[in-house]
């Protein structure tokens, strides 16, 4: 296992004296044995960042740390990628196809001068260990997508690494295997105590494996923490869209009376908050905001049932009507147009609801999320936005009996 440290890299990549910041004053470090995550939308520096923990690029300024030894500074390499002792998995996995999948594996070891019959030994170690003992004689274009996977993976654990890279190591894979994918690679790290890197944009990948995660936007260090923090408490509009659905919908927020403000929605709904409930702000009349909600948070109930109503646990959102509704993996996902407004919101249902259909829509008081205009979060997030509700079953109950 190893300890990784970042201290304010940044990466500046000159074109015809042209620069190109990719990656601005990043900071972090990964503990020892811990499973880290990187997230962030297309061009935000994340690959850019995993390189240079590599040792494929140098940072401009900034340096890096293995442990207590610094392998990288200010534009110089001191430590090359040979040294650090990595393994790496790309998402291309980039297998040799003129070999087999055993020669695969070996490759790293043979080019260490590694004894054959240790060779043999780790080869069959991790093959038995990945579950591709059966295609070791095989190349790669004669196995499928999710066995290459595993190739590639016993190939990057061949030389027992104290850091695991992974860049994008699922977008290749079909969704049918994903899960299995990461489970294996959960298992591993875990098995073998090492301390392993993920770069994705897909959420799923990130639960599933990071333990504490780094949100970046256009190479900034926009949050860093718990990978659920990011989720339920995110610092703006960007990350809480990076680690998840998010629909949103634009408001004018207003003094309210006493300790209140109100956020109004469209012509109908109107939002309460309590000033403690958000972040040193006292707003104007008028001011513009950005409401957000998660799909798991939203209930969607016949127009005019009432069961929900004067509950502090949901809140009225409006009234509208189904634009589409789909299925996935056990779930319904159904768009809902408000009336009034212009923006679809997103909701995850246990139940098929019919497209057209007349409906309410209420939220969690408690996973509301409240943005300014310039989408940084207006949330205090230690206080408790409302009481805890009916169980999921009974909202099943409620919507099925109406």
């Amino acid at each position: 296992m190893v300890k990784i440290g970042l201290e304010n890299v940044t990466k500046i990549f000159t074109k015809k004296k042209l620069e190109n910041k990719v990656l601005d004053d990043i900071s972090f470090e990964v503990a020892d044995g811990n499973f880290f995550g990187i997230i962030g939308q297309s061009g935000a520096g994340k690959t850019t960042l995993l390189r240079i923990i590599a040792g494929l690029e140098g940072p401009t300024h900034g340096k890096v740390k293995f442990d207590n030894t610094v392998v990288a500074e200010e534009g110089k390499i001191k430590v090359p990628i040979e040294e650090r002792n990595i393994g790496m998995v790309f998402q291309t996995w980039a297998l040799y196809p003129h070999l087999t999948s055993y020669d695969n594996i070996a490759f790293p070891l043979r080019a260490k001068k590694m004894d054959e019959n240790d060779i043999e030994s780790t080869v069959l170690h991790l093959a038995k260990m990945l579950g591709i003992t059966e295609i070791l004689v095989r190349k790669p274009g004669r196995i499928s997508g999710g066995q290459q996977q595993r190739v590639a993976v016993a190939r990057a654990l061949s030389k027992s690494p104290s850091l695991l890279l992974l860049d994008e190591p699922f977008s290749n894979l079909d969704a049918t295997i994903k899960d299995n994918a990461r489970s294996l690679i959960r298992t591993v790290q875990k098995e073998l105590s090492i301390t392993a890197i993920i770069v994705s944009h897909d959420p799923a990948d990130i639960f599933s494996l990071a333990s504490d995660t780094l949100a970046i936007t256009d190479g900034r260090n926009a949050q860093m923490g718990r990978t659920s923090d990011l989720y339920h408490k995110p610092s703006n509009l960007t990350v809480a869209r990076s680690i998840g659905e998010m629909s949103v919908i634009q408001g004018l927020m207003t003094q309210g009376s006493g300790k209140d403000v109100e956020v109004k929605l469209g012509d109908r709904c109107k939002l309460g908050f309590r000033r403690d409930e958000l972040i040193a702000i006292v707003p104007e009349n008028n001011t513009e905001v950005r409401v957000g909600f998660r799909p798991e948070s939203l209930e969607v109930l016949e127009e005019n049932n009432t069961a929900l109503k004067g509950s502090d646990y949901w809140v009225l959102i409006g009234n509208g009507f189904v634009k589409i509704c789909s299925y996935s993996a056990g779930i319904f996902r159904v768009l809902i147009r408000l009336d009034g407004l212009d923006d679809d919101i997103a909701v995850s249902s246990d139940v098929s609801i019919d497209t057209d259909s007349r409906i309410s829509l209420y939220a969690k008081r408690d996973d509301l999320k409240l943005f300014d205009s310039n989408g940084n979060s207006m949330l205090n997030y230690s206080m408790s936005l409302g009481k805890q509700g009916s169980s999921n079953d009974e909202r099943r109950r409620i919507y099925a009996s109406t």
